[in-house]
């Protein structure tokens, strides 16, 4: 699968989605990147975020980036052991830089046109690994031609020439700040349009509107009642919430439309905050219904504080074919117990 991670940071809280969590900010809605939409806010110093992803040949990854620092996209190889390349902000100047390995490390190509501090950039960088051919490029705002680019050596050390993690840096002062939003993650596995650079995009995030199908969940209310309205908020709060002790116990909800003027859609992912109410085995799963079936998600073993767990489609999987915006505007979401 080509798409390999997105994130629209409308939880508040992108712990749950990334393999680390070490910042501190949270989600901001104020002047967004896309009106409407949420992003990650991190002050400078040692936070960050890695995500660890299926080894790839060639990795994508588009990110909305507003930074007064030295904000940094490093791609590591070697589960995670070897850092090969930063795509980095210069502090100066706000132009991007390439460099090999850190971001104090070899200076391989600079860039022209200066990001200004704390004005949102959409930039998208294409890496792949070699002593002798690798190749990065780096595009910004939905532009076809690079900002900057660099053919040459792109592997220091280590013994492979995948890449499997990506970390985003905040950068080293700590008076400074860091907004990311609208992150995508791809390889260039089986090609076509989700194999190559996306263009501008951005991550909607659609909360529950109306009560779907199943409504087989007790809310904290006390009823089954329209228990849409205990799961529509952004950031997610555990103090409302619908559960079951029944397995089979299923909920699904009607989600918002996509915003009228989107007429290309890259995956759909269904985000859930899930827990058990004691010690004793809960497990529960998040669920999907397309095209009148209901497809499952992983079946999860839960813990008694809230934790986050997704499920990413890239295509539909009632017609294995790319999502419709017809398809996503009809698309039920829930979760059952298991």
């Amino acid at each position: 699968m080509a798409l390999l991670f997105m994130d629209g940071f409308g939880a508040g809280d992108s712990r749950f989605k990334w393999d680390n969590g070490s910042y501190s900010g949270g989600a901001g809605t104020s002047s967004p990147r896309v009106p409407g939409s949420f992003y990650l806010s991190m002050v400078g110093g040692s936070n960050s975020l890695y995500k660890t992803v299926t080894p790839s040949a060639q990795l994508f990854v588009g990110l909305g980036l507003a930074s007064d620092t030295n904000a940094a996209v490093t791609f590591y190889g070697d589960s995670g052991a070897t850092t090969h390349i930063t795509v980095m902000r210069d502090l100066d100047t706000g132009i991007l830089q390439i460099r090999r390995g850190t971001s104090s490390g070899t200076l391989l190509a600079t860039g022209t046109q200066p990001l200004y501090d704390l004005s949102w950039n959409y930039v998208e960088i294409s890496v792949t690994i070699s002593d002798t051919i690798g190749n990065v490029q780096v595009r910004l705002n939905g532009q076809t031609t690079n900002e900057v680019s660099y053919t040459g050596d792109t592997k220091n050390g280590g013994t492979g020439t995948t890449i499997d993690r990506v970390l985003v840096y905040a950068g080293t002062l700590p008076t400074r700040v860091t907004r990311v939003a609208d992150v995508y993650i791809l390889n260039s596995v089986g090609g076509g349009t989700m194999g190559t650079f996306l263009g501008d995009v951005a991550v909607r995030t659609l909360s529950p509107t109306s009560n779907g199908i199943d409504s087989g969940l007790t809310g904290s209310d006390g009823n089954q009642t329209d228990n849409y309205l205990l799961l529509d908020e952004h950031p997610y709060s555990s103090s409302d919430y619908t559960g079951s002790a029944t397995p089979g116990a299923r909920d699904t909800y009607g989600i918002e439309n996509l915003t009228a003027g989107i007429n290309t859609v890259y995956g759909v992912q269904i985000n859930g905050f899930m827990a058990k109410s004691d010690v004793s085995l809960g497990t529960a799963k998040l669920v999907m219904r397309t095209g009148g079936n209901i497809y499952d998600g992983t079946t999860r073993a839960l813990n008694t504080t809230y934790t986050g767990y997704y499920e990413l489609y890239e295509t539909n999987p009632d017609t294995a074919t790319n999502w419709t915006v017809s398809d996503v505007d009809g698309l039920e979401a829930g979760m059952e117990v298991v």
